[in-house]
């Protein structure tokens, strides 16, 4: 990722990316979740991937982004970007992905990036974190059906300079869809 972007360029990449597309959305009744199967294959992170990646590089990383939202990248794609994001203290999280049923916990410091409203109950044998929040992974259109195309064509989806953009946050949209006053006047 290099430095700062100027106005121009980053004017033009705002306007590229004009939406966005929830990939998977989510009501979890605690803090260990299933990655989402098209997440998956995005990051690298199926089980098939898993399986032949050594233990050390079958995690994702979250890393800081505006508004309580963070970018999830698999390790073993963009240890790179991974690295860059350390040296400028992004990464908010790391978490450990199970290779055989692909899930993970969030781990603590991301729940307080994204604004999760968390509390703790009693599992079986042990204190479960639980919440009564919704959270959402979303991708920008453009790349979303670039990758759609590629699946229903059965081609290569070649993913964007410094790879795929998915994030992960509370799913409470305030500009999603005008308000309910408005939505609801006959």
């Amino acid at each position: 990722m290099g430095g700062a972007k100027s106005a121009p360029t980053a004017e033009k990449e705002a306007k590229s990316t004009s939406g966005w597309v929830v990939l998977w959305a989510t009501c979890p009744r605690s803090n260990y979740l299933a990655l989402p199967r098209d997440v998956a294959k995005i990051l690298g992170c199926t089980r098939e991937d898993l399986a032949k990646l050594r233990r050390s590089q079958r995690a994702i990383a979250f890393l800081r982004r505006p508004d309580n939202t963070v970018r999830v990248v698999g390790m073993h794609r963009h240890a790179d970007l991974v690295s860059q994001a350390l040296h400028r203290n992004e990464v908010v999280g790391i978490a450990q992905l199970n290779p055989t049923k692909v899930t993970f916990n969030i781990p603590d410091a991301v729940e307080v990036h994204i604004g999760l409203q968390t509390y703790r109950r009693l599992g079986k044998d042990y204190v479960v974190t639980g919440t009564d929040d919704s959270l959402a992974w979303l991708m920008p259109t453009s790349e979303y059906y670039h990758f759609r195309r590629a699946e229903r064509e059965g081609t290569l989806w070649v993913q964007p300079e410094g790879g795929a953009r998915v994030y992960f946050c509370k799913s409470v949209f305030t500009t999603v869809a005008p308000a309910l006053s408005w939505m609801e006047t006959t």
